[in-house]
């Protein structure tokens, strides 16, 4: 629903998603020159060989950086334009909602909504179909090229695949719930806040400041622990991560320098399926990575979408003015 906010910047959209696109191929040449280097160069003690295809390596390597720099920053660019796009349409249909709306709900908890929920949402919106190309397309390529490489050890790869995945798909199901339960008391929090401030002369005159002081400390420490457990799960998954591609890496060297020893491939074979797998690794923390930043866009998004949903009561009048405003340049 919230991708909608991309339309108007599709063409932008469309060159980064190209310019990704690009950036995936590129990498994938790095990986096969170093196979290049030890079978043609290195073992064969060709100096020439040696050079030039360092040089072709360095110039694929600036060149990617250059692509991936310009793919960055035009997706920062739309970021901007999102989050003053979903500013104006969440600050006038709050404009445009009855009185009745506001009565159970506090200054505090449309602040956080404005601010947290809208920069997460944004980070979602933005930032997924970018990650979607980088990662999924790479994948297939790198599956295929370890394949037409070695056969055996692509097979020995995708078996091992389970391994990494399954603990990180179960750990960050769980991350996503104690988030919402995160973002839920910040929010609650935000709402202390602005009504011990509104009522501050109040609170002075009764003098309850140290009963209000106690309420905020036990929302902060309830906020803390919340932390803890989300961080307890980050360091969890991080570990667990780590410690299976260590062990999935291990025995793919262990197979690969047995199919060496039995000349069954080339020392450059083995290193250029090591640098790819090392893609590979680098492409499971991406998808970690995009599949937190997706689950948390979504909770943020169906709490915005549940203040956009609110039916809306506004003269015509009013309502054209709002559609009059226009993104500044």
């Amino acid at each position: 629903e919230f991708l909608k906010f991309l339309i108007p910047y599709r063409k932008k959209q469309i060159s980064i998603l190209i310019l990704t696109g690009i950036s995936v191929l590129l990498s994938l040449i790095n990986p096969y020159l170093s196979k290049i280097i030890v079978d043609k160069a290195i073992i064969n003690k060709e100096l020439k060989t040696f050079i030039v295809v360092g040089i072709i390596g360095t110039v694929v390597f600036v060149l990617n950086g250059l692509v991936s720099a310009i793919a960055s920053f035009w997706e920062k660019d739309i970021s901007l334009r999102l989050r003053f796009d979903l500013n104006k349409k969440l600050f006038g249909h709050l404009q445009q909602l009855p009185l009745d709306f506001f009565k159970d709900k506090s200054t505090g908890e449309h602040m956080f909504k404005l601010n947290y929920d809208i920069e997460r949402a944004v980070d979602f919106i933005s930032s997924a179909p970018k990650e979607a190309v980088n990662i999924f397309p790479k994948l297939i390529f790198v599956l295929v090229i370890i394949f037409c490489l070695s056969w055996q050890l692509a097979l020995f790869s995708i078996a091992l695949a389970p391994i990494l995945y399954l603990p990180i798909y179960y750990l960050t199901r769980r991350m996503r719930k104690a988030f919402k339960e995160l973002i839920n008391n910040s929010q609650g929090i935000f709402k202390r806040i602005e009504e011990v401030f509104s009522h501050i002369y109040l609170i002075k005159a009764l003098g309850n400041g140290k009963s209000e002081t106690r309420d905020y400390l036990r929302a902060l420490i309830r906020n803390m622990r919340l932390s803890y457990k989300n961080i307890r799960l980050e360091v969890i998954n991080n570990f667990s991560a780590g410690s299976f591609n260590r062990v999935v890496i291990g025995l793919i060297a262990l197979f690969g320098g047995f199919q060496v020893i039995r000349e069954r491939m080339t020392a450059g074979t083995l290193t250029a399926i090591m640098v790819y797998l090392a893609e590979l690794i680098g492409l499971q923390n991406r998808f970690i990575f995009f599949f937190q930043r997706i689950n948390f866009g979504l909770v943020s998004c169906g709490r915005l979408e549940k203040v956009l949903q609110e039916k809306p009561k506004i003269s015509r009048s009013a309502s054209l003015k709002i559609r009059k405003l226009q993104i500044l340049p």
